[in-house]
């Protein structure tokens, strides 16, 4: 029997919840602890806890893909580009989220990274700035000129240049827009803004 496909909103309501079991709770119980007793699967809140894993499940069933919390996403931000190897090139938009770009520059200024800032709205240049690129950073929309990129096009120029390409979803959202659908390797949410 073929499994029903279910909307985002119903996989946003139901997925990352406890076994349906009777006198248990419907949600994920909060975990008010950081540390754990000793030679459990869990040892420190950092290794993960319920309600951790509870948020990363629903979030992947709705990306259909697996989801990995961050504390903020800035620290999604800096694991993705503190992935990059030293003299990487990485293409990103002028116009980037004000954190994002300050993170590039810096690691630029300390010569960690070769950052090329470009218009992501013109795809032509965007797709020349991939030239012997390592990661596309795209945002569609934009943060905070809501402008718009061509995602296609524009994984597919950066695939055949070799390069990775993640994408900022946080304005658009899974419901909106399925970047990984597009040909995006890694979608990033501000999970504290339209998502939540």
């Amino acid at each position: 029997m073929k499994p029903v496909e279910l909307r985002p909103e119903s996989l946003a309501v139901s997925a990352g919840r406890p076994p349906h079991l009777p006198g248990e709770p419907v949600n994920t119980p909060i975990s008010m602890t950081s540390t754990y007793r000793h030679d459990g699967e869990t040892a420190y809140v950092r290794d993960g806890d319920a309600s951790a894993q509870a948020f990363e499940e629903a979030l992947g069933a709705i990306e259909q893909a697996s989801a990995l919390g961050f504390s903020s996403g800035m620290a999604a931000v800096a694991t993705l580009l503190e992935g990059q190897p030293v003299g990487s090139i990485v293409v990103a938009p002028f116009n980037a989220y004000f954190g994002v770009a300050e993170m590039l520059r810096q690691k630029a200024a300390d010569a960690k990274l070769i950052v090329r800032f470009c218009d992501i709205t013109n795809t032509e240049e965007t797709i020349a700035a991939c030239e012997n690129a390592s990661l596309l950073w795209l945002e569609s929309p934009l943060n905070p000129t809501m402008a718009i990129c061509d995602i296609v096009a524009l994984c597919e120029a950066a695939h055949l240049a070799g390069a990775k390409v993640v994408c900022d979803n946080t304005f658009a959202t899974v419901v909106c827009q399925q970047p990984l659908d597009l040909g995006v390797d890694v979608v990033m949410h501000s999970v504290t803004k339209f998502i939540a």
